[in-house]
């Protein structure tokens, strides 16, 4: 019997106390409530189905087990007593505004809302460290030296707010929306705008067969520019990367190329891993990216390379696909 049906048999002798706390029980939604100490108060029969039971009045929020998908609110002290209202925790404050406890909606984490939580919290203490280091700026002489160790700050917050752009691409599941493009077109505008030319010559073998592949082009641009800005990074200045597209029975296949130092097979084998790199300057997720979208468009990636020898990164797509 529920602690609702409980209540309803008794009746008048219910009191408001557990009126309330058979409501709270009764909410189709995960609910734990904690005190200033960060204890369990109460809890909703919804949360007690995450957490396999409801928790017992007085247990430590930091000993609740919840499950590795489930966010883990800032609901025990000392960080509770500095609580900021986020969208699924809530303070609760007594009549002068102190905090008396706080109240957590609990809510299974997929990979894209986890991705969406790290880049709001990583982002936020960025914008207020290049806020700051702005503010130093403009407070220094041209000549001061200390406008370095400044640059370098600002330097670093770029490096991480690009990492978190592409960490934010790589869990966002866009389904491709296929349709015929140009694939001689693709490449050019690809590589104008991935910023490799003029440093190096980007040259173009395009079979009249397979010219024309079904894909979703501005996907299909994202995979090119970071494939020919990974090619042109490893070439030397003024040298060449070559761009080749040829048609088999199974599929068309579209090789580029580089003449740079090569990779060993180490390398190789963790390059799609994500935030791997071989690069000085990476966030190492260009490549996995690559090989979400091409696997999204039925088709693959791999890499042939070795030391002295440049690389060959090799997608393939289906003639054709269903367009949408």
């Amino acid at each position: 019997m529920s602690v609702g049906e409980k209540l309803m048999l008794q009746g008048e002798s219910c009191t408001a106390n557990d009126l309330a706390f058979a409501a709270l029980r009764a909410v189709p939604v995960p609910l734990i409530i904690v005190d200033a100490g960060g204890r369990v108060v109460a809890a909703s029969e919804k949360a007690g189905e995450l957490l396999n039971g409801l928790p017992a009045q007085g247990t430590p929020y930091d000993a609740l087990p919840l499950p590795d998908n489930l966010r883990r609110g800032e609901m025990s002290r000392p960080r509770l007593l500095d609580i900021r209202d986020v969208p699924d925790v809530r303070a609760i404050r007594n009549e002068g505004g102190a905090i008396v406890g706080a109240i957590q909606v609990i809510e299974r984490f997929d990979g894209r809302q986890l991705c969406a939580v790290m880049a709001h919290e990583i982002r936020n203490p960025l914008a207020g460290i290049q806020g700051f280091a702005r503010l130093l700026e403009r407070g220094l002489e041209d000549t001061d030296h200390r406008r370095g160790l400044v640059s370098k700050i600002l330097c670093g917050v770029r490096t991480v707010d690009d990492t978190v752009s592409s960490m934010l691409e790589f869990c966002r599941s866009t389904p491709p929306r296929i349709e015929p493009a140009d694939l001689a077109a693709l490449v050019d505008s690809a590589a104008e705008l991935s910023g490799c030319t003029p440093a190096v010559k980007v040259e173009t073998d395009i079979d009249d067969d397979c010219r024309i592949v079904h894909c979703d082009r501005l996907q299909m641009q994202q995979v090119l520019i970071n494939l020919l800005k990974n090619a042109a990074d490893a070439s030397p200045e003024g040298s060449a990367v070559t761009v080749t597209a040829k048609r088999s029975e199974e599929n068309i296949r579209i090789t580029i190329s580089d003449s740079g130092c090569g990779m060993s097979s180490g390398d190789i084998s963790r390059l799609f891993q994500p935030f791997f790199t071989t690069k000085q300057k990476g966030t190492g997720i260009g490549l996995a990216l690559a090989r979400k979208i091409l696997q999204q468009h039925n088709g693959d990636i791999i890499i042939e390379s070795a030391p002295g020898k440049g690389t060959s990164v090799i997608m393939t797509l289906p003639h054709r696909q269903e367009e949408i």
